[in-house]
């Protein structure tokens, strides 16, 4: 009886229109806002490092909405998408009718793009201290090969930070869950249904003193999280191809022609290599990176001696380049 009542109380939480409403949002804007900040961080702090010891004040200017106060933040943005702002003159000013931001549908805009201004710069300090860490002859090498910022961007810096990359896009979307407290404080208890979240619902129903649903929600909501985040750890381990790297050496070898991953591997295997991973960059497909875990500094030198052999014997150019990278 005791199942059979529970049961009831998730079949009819899971058919009220506003639970659904709120849920079908707080996702929406989760997954929205989540891949924008990733991709928005990325190419922020690349094109930051190029920059060098100047970008000290860029990173402090971005940084700065995620240490402001939410209250001031809220006064600043209200102020801005105010009917007679900044951004509506600006519409104006390029021949359009002004839009009533505050109100309606159109409410979701500038919460979205408050959202991911408070949260922009934090993602892009992960990145800059990921960023940090790559071995500059790999963009040496890239640019005699004639790859652009771009082409450096992602398809050498990307793959070397891919773990920290995929940490970056976790808190981002965890992040987007908090953005209720901004919400109801544009929108009130009863916003937009355009914005109207899970946390409305919930709040909603605990001041009429509702606690049932108010739980009900909350484990619903819990499982569909841990759901997510189950997807998305399984999903970091495939794109962590390499292994747990947190000691040993790394190495470039140019290989004056093009490779593929599973080539490499099994040379690699050929010599009983373990505890390795390998990564195929260059514009032609032609340099590698091999990491190999710790190992006793007496080793090192055979290790990278066995590894060169291995590599000329199948590729007679093959050349290690720059030097080689010990971490501790």
């Amino acid at each position: 009886a005791l199942s059979s009542a529970a049961s009831d109380v998730y079949k009819r939480q899971l058919q009220n229109s506003m639970f659904q409403l709120g849920l079908k949002n707080t996702w929406e804007l989760s997954l929205l806002c989540a891949p924008v900040i990733w991709l928005l961080a990325f190419l922020l702090a690349a094109m930051l490092k190029t920059l060098k010891d100047r970008s000290t004040a860029f990173r402090n200017i971005l940084l700065l909405p995620y240490l402001m106060p939410s209250s001031a933040m809220l006064l600043i943005w209200t102020l801005m998408f105010d009917y007679g702002g900044v951004i509506n003159r600006m519409v104006t000013a390029l021949g359009m009718e002004r839009v009533l931001w505050l109100e309606g549908d159109a409410l979701r805009v500038p919460i979205v793009l408050l959202y991911i201004w408070k949260n922009v710069g934090f993602s892009v300090v992960l990145f800059a201290s990921a960023l940090s860490a790559v071995h500059p002859s790999l963009y040496e090498y890239a640019a005699l090969e004639g790859a652009g910022w771009w082409t450096q961007s992602f398809r050498i810096t990307l793959p070397q930070i891919m773990p920290t990359a995929f940490l970056v896009f976790v808190l981002a979307w965890v992040n987007a869950f908090k953005i209720f407290k901004e919400v109801y404080f544009i929108g009130g208890a009863y916003p937009s249904n355009a914005i109207y979240t899970l946390q409305h619902f919930m709040n909603n129903k605990f001041a009429r003193l509702e606690y049932q649903d108010v739980t009900t929600a909350a484990y619903i909501f819990a499982v569909g999280v841990m759901v997510l985040a189950l997807l998305l750890s399984l999903f970091g381990m495939g794109i962590n191809v390499g292994i747990d790297f947190s000691g040993g050496m790394s190495m470039q070898y140019t290989m004056g022609e093009a490779v593929t991953q599973s080539d490499i591997e099994g040379v690699l295997n050929g010599i009983g290599l373990k505890d390795y991973a390998v990564s195929v960059q260059g514009t032609g497909k032609d340099s590698i990176n091999i990491r190999i875990k710790a190992i006793d500094e007496d080793g090192v030198q055979g290790v990278q001696a066995s590894i060169t052999e291995a590599l000329q014997a199948k590729y007679p150019n093959a050349a290690i380049y720059g030097d080689v990278n010990y971490v501790g």
